[in-house]
C-alpha cells in the first residue's frame, strides 16, 4: 500500500499495521506526528519520533525513512529551515541519522518528501536539481523529481526527469519499478 487515503501511507512489511499522521499533540498540540494501527483495529500507537510526516520501512523492517517536520512545506522553489528534511531511523536502536543535506545552510536546503525504500536506496522527490537562495532566479528554474541517494546517505542522484510542478512518488514493496503521478499523468521508472 502507498498512499491509500489522506495521512495513511502505507502498511507496515508484515502487513499488520498501517502507518499514518495525525495531528494529535501527542508531542506538541496541534502537530502531526507518525502512528500504526493494527489492520484489525485497536489503538494506535505513535512511532518513536518527536515528529514526522512520510514514512516508509525499509524492506527488511530495520529502518525507517521520514520527513522530520510536521507539516512541511510542498511548495515549490521553497528554500529554508522549514524544507522537509530526510531522516532515517535504526528501528532496533532507536537511532537516527539527516541522510541528505546536514551541511547545507538552511536558506539552501530544498524539500525532499515522500521518502520510498528500493533496493538498497531511498527514492524522494526534490527540487534540489538547482541549489541557490530562496527566491534566486536561478531556484526559481527548479522542478520537483524523483531523486534518490543510499540508504546510509551520500549524494543524491536524479532517477528521472520531469519539468512538472506536482510530482509526488509511490513504490509498491517488491515491486520492479517506482512510479510516480505528476498532473494529468503517470509514469513509471524502472529500478536499476
Amino acid at each position: 500500500l502507498s498512499r491509500v487515503a489522506p495521512g495513511v501511507f502505507q502498511a507496515s512489511r508484515d502487513g499488520k499495521r498501517v502507518i499514518f499522521s495525525a495531528a494529535r499533540g501527542h508531542n506538541y498540540p496541534g502537530t502531526p506526528g507518525l502512528y500504526e494501527v493494527s489492520v484489525e483495529g485497536g489503538l494506535e500507537k505513535m512511532l518513536p519520533l518527536d515528529w514526522g510526516a512520510n514514512g516508509t520501512y525499509s524492506p527488511d523492517g530495520k529502518k525507517f525513512a521520514f520527513n522530520r517536520h510536521p507539516m512541511p512545506w510542498w511548495r515549490k522553489h521553497y528554500r529554508g529551515s522549514y524544507a522537509a528534511d530526510l531522516w532515517v531511523m535504526d528501528v532496533e536502536k532507536k537511532t537516527f541519522a539527516r541522510i541528505v543535506d546536514d551541511t547545507l545552510p538552511d536558506e539552501q536546503r530544498p524539500n525532499n518528501f515522500w521518502p520510498m525504500f528500493g533496493r538498497g536506496e531511498i527514492y524522494f522527490v526534490s527540487d534540489r536539481e538547482v541549489m541557490g537562495k530562496p527566491a534566486s532566479a536561478e531556484v526559481m528554474k527548479s522542478v520537483n523529481n524523483i531523486w534518490k541517494v543510499p540508504e546510509a546517505g551520500g549524494k543524491p542522484e536524479a532517477h528521472g526527469s520531469h519539468a512538472g510542478h506536482g510530482t509526488h512518488a509511490g513504490h509498491r514493496h517488491g515491486a520492479r519499478a517506482d512510479a510516480g503521478e505528476a498532473p494529468f499523468e503517470a509514469y513509471f521508472l524502472p529500478s536499476k
